[in-house]
């Protein structure tokens, strides 16, 4: 007789798990928020059943909470930045929902790191959504102006704000207001990380910064650290010990910059 192994939680059969996300018990409210983040991790089906069982919503209401305790927020923010891993409708269900507006909120107010960590995780799956509201970075200069202090934080905040940066900037005046915060001098900085997954988005990051402007780019040429010029650190990073898709995404800062009449054709 062969045995069927059931998933440690499946969310039709366990309705008590659901029922205990709303009790006032602290503990009982973080071990099932724990238990419902383990089911959904990997599962499309399970992340469905969840955001159809009105789970969002309460999840939303405990990271927005500040009288609950802060386990239980991190705990909120992981297991929606899980169900952002879903499907498109998923992550569709959730921009409808009101959860980037919530997450931003909460990254502006949140003096803990890891709970900050966890919803810029979470932005970060939401904005590769099509439908994803990436203009709320740029309704508010000091949303803005807090993403970028938040950058040397940890490794984490390096990778999780200039992806959203990434994301975010698609028009000229997108790019100015990046420019006039200073993100270029704090992305010269992380092209030296050791960290591939920094150099990235960095360079994704200064992608769409210097597309076709030309007053951005002449601020990239210009900017610099440790005495080296972005277009020196970013021709480092086409040699032949990096990954190649690192190597074309630098070869695409540099075409962009050329383009924009910042760098020549024969600069060495």
């Amino acid at each position: 007789m062969v045995s069927v192994i059931r998933p440690f939680m499946d969310v039709e059969s366990c309705r008590s798990y659901i029922d205990e996300l709303y009790s006032q018990d602290n503990q009982k409210c973080l071990d099932a928020i724990i238990c419902l983040k383990n089911s959904v991790i990997g599962s499309n089906r399970q992340k469905g059943s969840v955001i159809a069982q009105g789970v969002v919503s309460r999840l939303m209401q405990l990271l927005g909470d500040n009288s609950v305790s802060i386990d239980v927020r991190r705990e909120a923010a992981v297991s929606l930045g899980s169900l952002a891993k879903g499907t498109d409708a998923h992550v569709q269900q959730l921009i409808d929902g009101g959860l980037v507006p919530l997450l931003l909120n909460s990254v502006m107010l949140s003096d803990d790191l890891k709970l900050t960590e966890a919803c810029l995780r979470c932005v970060c799956s939401v904005f590769k959504h099509r439908n994803a509201p990436v203009d709320l970075i740029f309704k508010d200069i000091q949303l803005l102006s807090h993403l970028l202090s938040l950058i040397m934080q940890s490794v984490t905040t390096q990778i999780c704000v200039t992806t959203i940066f990434g994301f975010a900037c698609k028009r000229t005046e997108q790019q100015n207001a990046l420019g006039e915060q200073g993100v270029v001098f704090t992305l010269a900085a992380l092209l030296c990380s050791p960290h591939p997954a920094v150099l990235k988005p960095t360079l994704y990051c200064l992608i769409k910064l210097t597309y076709q402007n030309q007053v951005v780019s002449s601020n990239v040429v210009t900017a610099s650290f440790g005495g080296k010029s972005i277009p020196d650190l970013v021709v480092k990073l086409v040699e032949r010990d990096r990954p190649s898709e690192m190597q074309l995404a630098a070869c695409r800062v540099l075409t962009h910059l050329h383009r924009a009449g910042a760098i020549s054709a024969e600069d060495p």
